[in-house]
């Protein structure tokens, strides 16, 4: 059966979802730049003079901070590019499958899944929690694909 309403609303909703997700690991990856400043010199100088009472702009000084600050930085850089590699083809495949008269019950299930799976993705890396982050990975793939072949069934029904 090609997707409903509802279906269209639940890709809207997986889609909104996704992009705050992104938006908030790209945040928190950026303001994790200044404790190892790293960001360009001209956010640095604004920052230190703009709210030099918030301790997220300064940046640390103690070896063992300035390397676990370095450390977090590159987990949230990875959480981020990871989030680039997957979920543009995660969205992409639902709404194709949508478009293309794919199952509208299969999209939806499929597309809360690969929703959810990316969430938990995130968290879990961001906590360094090896097994969920894994499972979740494969599931979103997973997701991906099942997506895919849903819309290639559509297509040619």
């Amino acid at each position: 059966m090609p997707a409903s309403i509802s279906d269209v609303r639940i890709a809207t909703l997986c889609t909104l979802a996704l992009y705050v997700k992104y938006i908030v690991t790209l945040t928190i990856q950026g303001g994790s730049k200044f404790k190892t400043a790293t960001r360009p010199p001209e956010d640095m100088a604004f920052a230190a003079t703009t709210a030099p009472q918030q301790r997220a702009f300064i940046p640390e000084t103690s070896d063992e901070k300035v390397e676990a600050a370095k450390a977090k930085e590159a987990r949230w850089g990875r959480i981020v590019g990871n989030d680039l590699e997957n979920l543009p083809f995660g969205i992409i495949m639902a709404w194709v499958s949508i478009v293309a008269g794919g199952n509208g019950t299969a999209t939806s299930v499929l597309f809360v899944v690969f929703t959810v799976s990316r969430i938990v993705h995130s968290i879990a890396f961001a906590n360094a929690v090896f097994l969920p982050r894994t499972i979740a990975f494969q599931v979103g793939m997973l997701s991906t694909v099942a997506l895919a072949v849903n819309a290639v069934i559509g297509s040619f029904a």
